[in-house]
């Protein structure tokens, strides 16, 4: 119920928005704000679900077993987690945080300039680009970097929060002990964000 009444919320916003724009002539318009924005979240998805995942799987691997207690009546079980259910978790986890990634980016109109620009026909006389590359491209660019490096931080900063719930990252006598796994995953992390 809960998932029909988003998804009927959204259509219903999608469809005003058309109303509105169809009302003051620019149904043209509505038609490249969509599909700009339907492309742009799509893309945007699939490379941060890619990401998100590449660093939960990892950090699945570094997990040998989870243990929750379960309590019947006045006893307390450990029921053991399953490989395959914390590969589900964490693909599950992995698709709700790209499109969380994804859905907070909504400038359509940056990437609609970069898709369909012309050149301009004069040089940059540094660069010996085209001017069309600042108006149009260099914008984009520069939001993909922005885009890229939140995604980038926050895995970082989710990753080190679930490895101090395992052993491999503890503070103990006022140290902290990473194990090399540990230290390898946030290596190539921390290339990743230099990239």
């Amino acid at each position: 119920a809960a998932a029909a009444l988003l998804l009927g919320r959204a259509a219903a916003g999608v469809y005003t928005d058309f109303l509105w724009y169809a009302a003051l002539g620019a149904g043209d318009v509505w038609r490249a704000k969509f599909a700009s924005l339907a492309t742009m979240r799509t893309m945007c998805t699939i490379a941060a679900t890619l990401f998100v995942f590449a660093n939960l799987y990892a950090v699945r691997q570094s997990v040998v077993s989870l243990v929750l207690p379960r309590r019947l009546g006045n006893l307390d079980i450990g029921e053991e987690i399953s490989r395959e259910q914390l590969t589900y978790t964490a693909a599950g986890a992995s698709v709700l945080l790209g499109v969380a990634f994804a859905w907070s980016r909504g400038d359509w109109s940056t990437f609609l300039a970069a898709r369909v620009g012309q050149p301009f026909g004069e040089s940059d006389p540094y660069f010996a680009e085209d001017l069309a590359f600042f108006v149009h491209r260099l914008p984009l660019e520069l939001y993909l970097f922005n885009w890229a490096l939140v995604v980038v931080l926050t895995m970082i900063g989710v990753v080190v929060v679930l490895y101090a719930l395992t052993p491999s990252l503890r503070w103990e006598q006022g140290n902290v002990h990473v194990s090399a796994y540990v230290r390898r995953h946030l290596a190539m992390l921390a290339g990743a964000l230099l990239l």
